[in-house]
C-alpha cells in the first residue's frame, strides 16, 4: 500500500517521535489491524466482542491477516482529503434506517463512520438495521483538492417540475451545464483548480499536524479523469446491489417526503454494467446489513434532509468489503472512492 504514517499508541503521533523515517512503508497500516497497540471505545471494541472493557488489548487473531489487509487498503482509498476530524475516519453521514411499518426514511442511523465493515463482527445502530465494524483510524489520503465549484441543479426525470422535484447541487470538479442523466465522460471535468493551475490527484502519508509528513502529485489530464472513471464503472459493474430511484428531492416518493412507499426496488447483478451519472444523487442503495428480518433495510443516500438545501452528493454503491458512508460533492473523489 506503499507509504504510511506511523500512529502512537491510541492516537496521532508525529513520525520523528517514533524514529520513523519519512518515506519508508513501515507497515503500520497492517499491522494496527492485524494487532492494535491500542483503541478506544469505538468500532475496534466490537470487532473483539467486548463493549465493556475499553482497556482491555484486543486479543491477537480477533481480525485475520486477509481483513488487516482489507482495512489497510480500504481506509486509504476512501477520497477525504486528511484532517484532524478524518484521521479517525469518523465523517460519514449518508446511512439513514428504513421503518418497515410505513415505508419512512428515517434520521441517520450511523453519522460517525466513513466506513462501515459488515462482514465482521460488529454492533446494531438501531432496531437491528445495521450492523457494523468501523475502522478507527485512517493510514494514508489519496484525493483531489481546491477544484472549481459548479451549479449542477436538475429537475428530476419524468417528474413535474416544482420546488419538491429541484435537486439542488454545487458539484466540485466538474464543469456547469453537465446534463445529469447523460453518462459521465473525461470531458466533463474541469482540468485546473478554482486557483487557474492544473488539478492534482495528491497522496499523503500523513495527517500530523507538524510539517512531518511526505506528499506527492501527479498532474491530470483528459485520459486520466478517462481512466478513473473507467475504473470507477468497472468497479460498480462486478458489484450487486439494489436501490430505488427518489421520486422527491428528499429522499421520498412523489408528493411525500423521506419515504419509499410505492417505490420499486431496482436490483443490478453482478457483470451488468451501470454507469455513473450525477443524476445518481436521487438514488437510495440499500446498504448490506446482517438483517434478516423483512423491511429492515438500510439507505444510502446522497440527497438532503430537505429540498432547499444543496444536495450531500454522490454516495458509493453498496458492495464488496466495505460500505463507504460518505457523500461526494468533489465527483472526482467519489469515483476514488468508488474504486
Amino acid at each position: 500500500y506503499g507509504p504510511r504514517i506511523y500512529d502512537g499508541y491510541n492516537s496521532f503521533q508525529d513520525r520523528s517521535v517514533n524514529s520513523v523515517k519519512d518515506g519508508k512503508s513501515q507497515g503500520t497500516a497492517y499491522h494496527y489491524y492485524r494487532y492494535t497497540t491500542g483503541y478506544g471505545d469505538d468500532g475496534s471494541l466490537a470487532a473483539a466482542g467486548n463493549l465493556s472493557d475499553a482497556d482491555r488489548a484486543r486479543t491477537t487473531g480477533t481480525i485475520s491477516a486477509p481483513q488487516a489487509r482489507q482495512l489497510a487498503f480500504a481506509t486509504t482509498w476512501t477520497g477525504i482529503e486528511p484532517s484532524s476530524t478524518a484521521s479517525s475516519t469518523g465523517s460519514g453521514d449518508s446511512l439513514f434506517a428504513l421503518t418497515a411499518s410505513t415505508g419512512a426514511v428515517a434520521t441517520a442511523s450511523n453519522t460517525t463512520n466513513t466506513l462501515i465493515v459488515d462482514s465482521m463482527n460488529g454492533f446494531a445502530t438501531q432496531a437491528g438495521v445495521a450492523q457494523y465494524f468501523s475502522p478507527d483510524k485512517s493510514r494514508g489520503s489519496i484525493y483531489f483538492k481546491d477544484g472549481t465549484a459548479s451549479n449542477g441543479s436538475f429537475y428530476i426525470q419524468g417528474q413535474t417540475n416544482a420546488a419538491n422535484t429541484l435537486v439542488l447541487n454545487k458539484w466540485t470538479g466538474v464543469k456547469a451545464g453537465v446534463d445529469a442523466y447523460a453518462d459521465l465522460k473525461a470531458k466533463n471535468f474541469d482540468l485546473q483548480d478554482k486557483y487557474g493551475g492544473t488539478q492534482k490527484l495528491r497522496f499523503q502519508t500523513s495527517q500530523s499536524s507538524s510539517s512531518n509528513y511526505k506528499a506527492k502529485s501527479v498532474q491530470f489530464d483528459r485520459a486520466d479523469y478517462g481512466a478513473l472513471i473507467n475504473l470507477a464503472n468497472k468497479a460498480r459493474k462486478v458489484k450487486e446491489y439494489s436501490y430505488y430511484n427518489f421520486t422527491n428531492a428528499n429522499s421520498g416518493n412523489g408528493d411525500t417526503n423521506s419515504s419509499i412507499s410505492g417505490l420499486n426496488k431496482i436490483t443490478k447483478p453482478a457483470g451488468v454494467a451501470d454507469p455513473i451519472s450525477l443524476s445518481d444523487v436521487t438514488r437510495g442503495y440499500v446498504a448490506t446489513t446482517q438483517s434478516d428480518a423483512a423491511g429492515n433495510e438500510a439507505i444510502l443516500t446522497g440527497l438532503s434532509t430537505d429540498n432547499t438545501t444543496q444536495a450531500f452528493g454522490l454516495v458509493v454503491a453498496p458492495g464488496g468489503f466495505a460500505q463507504n458512508n460518505v457523500a461526494y460533492r468533489g465527483i472526482y473523489n467519489y469515483l476514488i472512492a468508488e474504486y
